[in-house]
This record gives structure tokens, C-alpha cells and sequence, in this order.
């Protein structure tokens, strides 16, 4: 261990996405050029060890089927074994009373990322980046507690490149995050096949997607071309080449703002939704669409439509997006954490 240590708790996977994964390994990354070593505490995933290969910092495998209670038994374990200087949670779920005791008991800072449970007024410092309904509200924060898209973990070459919105559309972007569980990419591409040939639509499937190569022998069958993509090396400019993105809820959608892409939003699950309507009311640059268990494909199809057929307003929507996500949060939040360990 170097001088100054920070304990990442975080999951990701087929069933949980990549998003708080990838998040977590881009503020490491960020951490390593300050003299920060980084440890994650993860479950154990199969479908994770290709992502994980390149990584040379320490990944402590919890139980993968054990329940969150005893995961935290023993991640606690581990992290009172291990030391450290502050520990950084990044769940799906906001922590409980209890889990957050058992962490507290630690002795060490505890820093959460987008949790708005009773442990967040208790915490040294949350960090609530992602939209929800507490920022509609303006609920004040305090501070130990930073609110907004300045806080978002984005790669800062999202910030550094520009899309160029034109008057037409000619190239559309579905990406439904890492590994897609809800299965929600080809119920889109079916409801978008009718689109005009002159668009070009493709599919990020992501590189935890199940079937990906099934999903191809589909494609070839739809009698539509569709350009499919699993694995991209630079997601920035990858995404900075459509005109328009119908992607999951998530930190692909504050990428595509930070570029300027419109998108349109469709929530996971119900913490998913309420965050992709807050986000469309909050910075104007996408539009919900609800929940993927109720998602109806010609509503989607006219939602779509609607958009390609009124540049100005996907102009509107670009230039806003770019205004709301300036690409700088790892930055903030590398110095909120420096604070921390110091």
C-alpha cells in the first residue's frame, strides 16, 4: 500500500450494469496521477474478468451469491483487516441504518456516491450527482453533501469533443448500457426498423451484453441494415457521431449531454425513471420515455420521429446538454476525495 489509501466498496455486472464499475475505475485512474492507491471490494463476476484484466490495482472478491447483509459482514471484515484512509461506497441501493453502522464502525471517512438514504446526512461526504427528484425540489445541501451534473464521473474527453447537430438526422444511436439485462435494445430496434433507410441506425450492445451474436443473426433477418457495436475503444468520439441517441438512463446519457447529442430516455427500473425524468425536466436535453417494462414502441417510434422531423428544437436540446454537463466532475470530486486521505 502507498502512503494514502481509498477502500472502494462497488458492484457491477450482467444483472446490476457497469455504470458504478466504470465510474469507480475512472476516478481510480484519476486518483493513481495524485499518489492514491485505490482497492476494490467487489462480488465476483465471470463476465467481469475481461473488463478487469488490464486493471493493476488490488480487487478483493466478496461472495457473489452472498446477500448484501453478509457481504457487508464481510467487506467490513476485510476493511478493518486491510486499513486504509477512507472508503468510498457506490451501490445500487441507498445504505441502510444498519449497513451504514457496520461501514461507520470502521473508523474510517466514509464518502457516498448517489445515495439519498438516512446515511447520507451521516456520511463525511456524498456525492449525489445523478438527477433526482431532490433536485427538482432544490433541496439544499450542505457541506459535506454536493448535488448536480458538475459532480458526474465522466471521461473528460466528453467535455473536450463536440458533436455536430445538423438540420437532419442521419445517424441514430441505441445503447442500452453494459450488459442490457432487461433486454431492452431489440424491442427498440424493432420499434425503429420503419425509420427511413437514409438513417442510419446502430446498436451499442456493450461488452457485457448476454447474446450479442444472436442479436446479430436477428439483425440479419430484420431486412434492415443495423450497425452493431459491442466493444469501442473511444467512447467520446464514438458517440459524438450521431445525431440523436434513445439510450438507457444512466452515465452514457450525461456523455451524450456533455457532447451535445439529444437523446431520448428510458428508465430500467423505477429509480431509473424517476432519475431520467428529473434529468429531461432539470437540463432540457433529452425526453423521457418511462419505464422499459412499459415501453411501447409506437409511442417510441413517434417520439423519434418527432425529434428528427424539428431541428431547432434538437439544437435547443445540444446546446443545453453541453451547458448542463461541462465534463469537469471527475476533477471535483478526485479533490473532494485528495481532501479526505490528506
Amino acid at each position: 500500500m502507498g502512503e494514502r489509501t481509498l477502500l472502494i466498496r462497488v458492484d457491477g455486472g450482467r444483472r446490476t450494469g457497469l455504470g458504478h464499475m466504470m465510474r469507480c475505475l475512472q476516478l481510480c485512474r484519476s486518483l493513481d496521477d495524485h499518489g492514491v492507491d485505490t482497492m476494490l471490494l467487489m462480488r465476483e463476476r465471470s463476465e467481469l474478468r475481461g473488463i478487469l484484466a488490464s486493471e493493476t490495482r488490488t480487487i478483493v472478491a466478496l461472495p457473489p451469491d452472498a446477500d448484501e447483509e453478509n457481504a457487508v459482514v464481510f467487506a467490513k471484515d476485510i476493511i478493518s483487516t486491510l486499513g486504509g484512509d477512507a472508503l468510498l461506497i457506490d451501490l445500487p441501493c441507498n445504505l441502510t441504518e444498519e449497513e451504514y453502522s457496520a461501514f461507520a464502525s470502521t473508523g474510517l471517512p466514509l464518502v457516498l456516491l448517489d445515495d439519498h438514504g438516512p446515511a447520507a446526512g451521516k456520511a463525511d461526504a456524498v456525492i449525489n450527482a445523478i438527477a433526482h427528484s431532490d433536485h427538482l425540489a432544490a433541496t439544499p445541501g450542505s457541506d459535506s453533501i454536493y448535488i448536480g451534473a458538475e459532480y458526474i464521473i465522466i471521461d473528460p474527453a466528453f467535455a473536450r469533443t463536440e458533436a455536430a447537430i445538423g438540420p437532419a438526422v442521419q445517424r441514430l444511436l441505441i445503447a442500452m448500457g453494459g450488459s442490457d439485462p432487461f433486454g431492452i435494445t431489440p424491442r427498440v430496434l424493432r420499434a425503429l426498423l420503419q425509420l427511413p433507410n437514409e438513417i442510419e441506425l446502430n446498436a451499442l450492445l456493450g461488452p457485457a451484453y448476454a447474446d450479442a451474436d444472436g442479436h446479430r443473426r436477428d439483425m440479419e433477418k430484420s431486412g434492415r441494415d443495423v450497425v452493431l457495436a459491442q466493444v469501442v475503444e473511444n467512447m467520446p468520439e464514438y458517440v459524438a457521431g450521431f445525431d440523436l441517441a434513445v439510450l438507457s438512463f444512466g452515465i452514457t446519457a450525461y456523455g451524450a449531454a456533455a457532447l451535445g447529442v439529444p437523446s431520448i430516455l428510458i428508465g430500467h427500473d423505477d429509480p431509473g425513471v424517476a432519475a431520467a425524468r428529473a434529468f429531461s425536466e432539470l437540463y432540457g436535453c433529452a425526453v423521457s420515455v418511462g419505464h422499459q417494462k412499459d415501453l411501447d414502441g409506437e409511442r417510441l417510434f413517434e417520439e423519434v420521429g418527432k425529434l428528427i422531423a424539428d431541428g431547432e428544437r434538437r439544437l435547443e436540446m445540444s446546446r443545453k446538454g453541453r451547458a448542463a454537463v461541462d465534463g469537469r466532475g471527475l476533477e471535483r470530486v478526485t479533490r473532494i476525495i485528495l481532501d479526505l486521505v490528506r
